[in-house]
Formats: C-alpha cells, sequence, structure tokens
C-alpha cells in the first residue's frame, strides 16, 4: 500500500502533470480503441464531498493523475437512494420514481416493487457476456433475513451488505454473500472496507482471462458514523477549511428549514471533527482502490479497463448551519469523478471543468461495451470528454427532490436547476412558509450567502428567475410528487 506520508508528493505531480481540458480541444488519442469489450470498475462511496478527493493519494495518483478528473461533477439527486437508482438504471428520479431512501417512492422496497431492479447496467452486461459483481451497499432498507436472501438479476457475484438506519456496516454487520446470510464481528479483519477490497481482488483474479468483467464496489466510508480503520484510527488528515457559509451568521435570505436552525461553537467543532473523522475512513477506501488497480495490474486487465471513482453524492458539515446532504446547496450536489481508461484517455492527468451528472456514468458504461438497454440514457456518454473529441455539452444540469412536508426527513421537495454559474432552486409551497425561491450567482457567490431574490428584487434579476424557473419546469418533467409549478 502506498504510505501516507507520500501524499504532499503525490499532489504535486497530479497537479504539476494537469492539462486543462477545453470543449475545443482535439487531441490524438495515445492509443489505438480495443476491440475488447472494457472491463468496468465502479468505485461508488456514500456522502464523500468533492473536496474530500485531495488526501486520498492513491485515487489522485494513480486515478485522476492516470485519467480524467472532473470537477464539475454533480449528483441528480443528493440522496442515496435515488442517487444509486440513477447509476444502475442512467435515469433521473422522476423515470425511476425513486426519490427517497425508504417508504413510498424510496428504499429497497420499493424499489423491488415497482420493478426497477430486472433491467438495470448489471443486466444489460451480464448479457452481453460480463461477469458482474456487487460489493457492498445496495439499496437503503435491504435488511432483513428474508431480504437478505435476495438476489436481484443481473449479478454473478453478490455480496451485498444489510443496510439498515441503526447499523451502518463498518465493523459488525451482515452480508448477503449470494443469498445467504454472513456475519461479520469486531476484529481489524471485520472493517468493511478492508473486506470489500479482499472480495474484490478475489473476483478480478477469478474470473477467466477472456470475459470481460464489471465491478461495482461500493463501501459505506464516509457516512455517518465514518469508523475508520484501526490502522487509521489516528491518521493525520489536512485542516478543514472553514469557509464562509460554515455557520452562515445571517441566514434571514434562506428558506424557512435553514432559519430554524440554530449554531454555536460546538457545531464549528462538529464541523472540524467530523470532517477529520471523514477523512480517516476514506483513507481505507484509497487502499482498497490500490488492492483493485494492482489485482487489474496483476491480471494484464488494466489497460481496458474504465476505472470509476465517484460518490452517491456530497454531505454539508455545517454549510448554512446544516449537516447533512439532500439540499441543493453546491456541497450536497458536488460529487467527486475521476475516470481511467488508458487504452482511450487522450491527455491523461486532465482536468475537464464541464458540467457531468451521475447518471453520465451509465451512459459512459453503456457507450464502451456497446450494449443496448431497453430505454434511452437520460445521461450522457462521457466517452468523447475522455477520448478529447471537441463536442457540444450541456451547459445546465436538473437536481430534483421529493419529501413532502419533510416526512421522510428535514428537507423540502423542490426542484432546481444548476447552470454553469448559477443555481435557481424553487421550493414546494406547500412545504416551505419563507423564501420558496433561491437563486445564487456562483461566479461572484460561490459560497452561496447572498439569495438574489431575497427582497425586491432588480429588474435584471426578475427577469433571469423568469428564465430559470421556465427552464426548471421544462427538464424536470414530471414534477415530483404532489409539486407543481
Amino acid at each position: 500500500m502506498r504510505s501516507r506520508l507520500q501524499l504532499v508528493a503525490v499532489v504535486v505531480i497530479v497537479v504539476a502533470t494537469m492539462l486543462a481540458v477545453t470543449p475545443g480541444a482535439s487531441p490524438a488519442p495515445l492509443f489505438d480503441e480495443p476491440a475488447a469489450p472494457p472491463n468496468i470498475v465502479l468505485f461508488f462511496v456514500d456522502d464523500q464531498r468533492s473536496d474530500q478527493l485531495s488526501f486520498m493519494s492513491t485515487v489522485m495518483q494513480d486515478v485522476a493523475g492516470r485519467g480524467v478528473h472532473f470537477t464539475e461533477a454533480f449528483a441528480v439527486n443528493p440522496l442515496c437512494c435515488p442517487s444509486r437508482v440513477s447509476v444502475l438504471r442512467g435515469q433521473f428520479s422522476h423515470s425511476t420514481r425513486i426519490y427517497r431512501n425508504r417508504r413510498i417512492y424510496g428504499g429497497f422496497d420499493y424499489a423491488k416493487k415497482i420493478g426497477v431492479d430486472q433491467s438495470t447496467i448489471a443486466t444489460w452486461l451480464q448479457a452481453s457476456g460480463y461477469r458482474t459483481a456487487l460489493m457492498g451497499k445496495y439499496l437503503n432498507g435491504y435488511s432483513g433475513d428474508a431480504k437478505l436472501t435476495y438476489v436481484p438479476p443481473g449479478w454473478d457475484v453478490w455480496r451485498a451488505f444489510e443496510t439498515n438506519p441503526s447499523n451502518v456496516p463498518f465493523f459488525n454487520y451482515r452480508m448477503s454473500v449470494d443469498g445467504a446470510t454472513q456475519q461479520f464481528g469486531s476484529t481489524d479483519q471485520d472493517y468493511s472496507t478492508d473486506v470489500i477490497a479482499s472480495m474484490a481482488d478475489d473476483f478480478i483474479r477469478e474470473t477467466p482471462a477472456d470475459q470481460p468483467l464489471f465491478l461495482y464496489a461500493t463501501p459505506v466510508a464516509p457516512h455517518t458514523p465514518r469508523t475508520p480503520a484501526p490502522r487509521h484510527a489516528m491518521a493525520a488528515c489536512p485542516a478543514r477549511a472553514i469557509t464562509p457559509s460554515v455557520g452562515e451568521p445571517d441566514v434571514t435570505d434562506k428558506p424557512s428549514f435553514i432559519q430554524s436552525l440554530p449554531w454555536d461553537t460546538t457545531k464549528l467543532n462538529q464541523a472540524k471533527n467530523t470532517w477529520t473523522k471523514g477523512c480517516r475512513s476514506l483513507y481505507a477506501v484509497d487502499d482498497a482502490v490500490d488492492t483493485v488497480l494492482q489485482a487489474l495490474t496483476d491480471t494484464g486487465r488494466l489497460p481496458n479497463t474504465l476505472f470509476v471513482y465517484a460518490s452517491d453524492n456530497g454531505h454539508l458539515l455545517g454549510e448554512h448551519r446544516y449537516f447533512g446532504k439532500t439540499v441543493a446547496y453546491e456541497e450536497s450536489i458536488r460529487i467527486p469523478v475521476a475516470i481511467r481508461w488508458d487504452a482511450v484517455v487522450a491527455q491523461p492527468g486532465s482536468v475537464d471543468g464541464r458540467m457531468v451528472g451521475n447518471i453520465d456514468l451509465t451512459a459512459t458504461f453503456v457507450d464502451a461495451a456497446g450494449v443496448t438497454p431497453p430505454f434511452a440514457m437520460e445521461g450522457m456518454s462521457l466517452l468523447p470528454l475522455l477520448r478529447g473529441d471537441g463536442v457540444a455539452w450541456r451547459t445546465d444540469l436538473l437536481i430534483e427532490h421529493f419529501d413532502t412536508a419533510g416526512t421522510e426527513g428535514f428537507i423540502p421537495t423542490y426542484c432546481a436547476v444548476r447552470t454553469q454559474t448559477e443555481l435557481f432552486v424553487r421550493y414546494d409551497p406547500d412545504d416551505v412558509s419563507v423564501m420558496v425561491e433561491e437563486l445564487y450567482d456562483l461566479a461572484t457567490d460561490p459560497y452561496q450567502l447572498t439569495n438574489l431574490l431575497a427582497g425586491a428584487p432588480a429588474a435584471e434579476i426578475a427577469a433571469r428567475r423568469d428564465e430559470l424557473l421556465a427552464r426548471t419546469e421544462e427538464l424536470c418533467q414530471p414534477p415530483p410528487p404532489s409539486y407543481a409549478f
């Protein structure tokens, strides 16, 4: 494993080699694209912010540093279960009808009931000859003796954590092993991220050399309680940067649910401590990435492997006084995305600032493998960006969330549009009594401190609000249940 003491040197190397990619650039590919279907590996972590990538030396050097780092990447519904279903299907929540983590419109039970698990990237790839494996978290609510016997179609190897709110599986958890329940305890060897790494290593080495593989590795770090591996319990982490939005002093221009949040010095300490715990839990994920890359190298698969590192959503750590996800603020919707494919990437170590969404990952897998899903992908394939092709690209992206009157949690229903320089959010008026809409100019206000729609907006702001509202209504169709424009 790569030593943490190499972190500074790694970051310097990566930064020194990164080249900005512009939409018009068309550099010649370094390799001819392979005729054989690529192996596909997706590391999909839980609640990692985009600014929590820099201290992961393996991901930064061996994935981003040899591939493309997408710095403007977003979750189209910044919540665990809907994000994961969107990645399995390549669709927005308004198409999957999975908006929440539980109850109606959310969680494992509802997803199984409406059949969205019957046609996924796993079934499409398996049908085309791939050997497939899920290792780690599946969907929220995959819990209980009866449910753990269920293996969704499309998976040759199934190693899924029991997932319920009372036990995030770091230690003392159960796992469905191809439908049979296995109990894990509290020894160092039971640490779940390391268990996933070992199982993934076996899967890669045991897959026949002439068969492409799809590995979906889903550690639970850095989700609460952010438990680190014992070897990282006291590991050094970079200090948390306290931005102006952390404990925002004046939230009168924010919606009522934000205005109700208190703030004091104990919460500032929480913001710092939570950052450190998340960092420590991610070190084992970085080690797991290293294990998988080594297995791919040893088996000769790495040059023709499409390797993706991403998160289901981000997470606020005190910004706007809030600790959590689901909101449309930057720290929640932004996700880390780094992609490596040695046979295809034209500019290894490059940074791409175009807007990408988590649904684009599925479209990319479909494009790379040459498979045809039974419905149209709602994302865009990232292969042209990896190749450095000059292509037209999106200029805005829909963000959506459903939770009528906070019955699921804290954040009310909304539809939002994130443009290249703005964020516009419209909440369900039945759920928000104050500040139903928010508009931020991210070019001049990156921390979203000033809602331009508070008070009496200037004429040009009001006109822009009308344009963005119309665009939101256009994209958010059908709207979330009970939501009306």
